[in-house]
């Protein structure tokens, strides 16, 4: 399943909050135009980095929170939850 998302926008800063409910909800691989960090702030990811939308690993990490993890742009990247209620 996917996390639950929320978009909060404060003057032209938009951020992305994502709910995992369930270990196992993944927000599928994909990737962007920018850089980006995404704040793992409660529980645990596993973050993997992807050799394209097909979806094979090249990289991964687990990250506990609270940490950040720092998204390369152009690179196609999969989060899977790895606790309940990671956010």
């Amino acid at each position: 399943m996917n996390p639950h998302v929320r978009i909060i926008a404060l003057s032209n800063v938009f951020t992305r909050s994502m709910h995992f409910v369930k270990k196992g909800d993944v927000e599928e691989g994909h990737c962007h135009s920018y850089d980006h960090a995404t704040l793992v702030s409660i529980g645990a990811v596993l973050y993997e980095v992807l050799d394209g939308p097909c979806g094979n690993t090249v990289f991964s990490k687990t990250v506990h929170a609270p940490n950040l993890v720092y998204v390369d742009k152009d690179k196609y990247h999969r989060i899977t939850a790895l606790e309940d209620d990671t956010v």
